[in-house]
């Protein structure tokens, strides 16, 4: 999701449509920390797989670079 906010804050939008971008990215930035707590906490119950892909889409990484990548099926 990160991506495409990145391309919306990049793009030609209205000043309204900025703004609603802005308010998205914040929001975003806030509940990200905690959502990545409880995945680093979930470690247990996930393979070292499923980790590497936890961890490429806390990077930002697009599901089809992470297929790309990890050649998943």
């Amino acid at each position: 999701m990160l991506p495409y906010i990145k391309r919306l804050k990049e793009s030609r939008l209205s000043e309204k449509d900025h703004t609603l971008v802005r308010i998205l990215d914040d929001q975003l930035n806030d509940i990200m920390p905690p959502l990545i707590v409880r995945l680093s906490n979930a470690h247990v119950l996930l393979t070292p797989q499923e980790m590497q892909v936890v961890t490429l889409v806390k990077d930002g990484r697009t599901t089809s670079e992470i297929i790309f990548n990890k050649r998943l099926p």
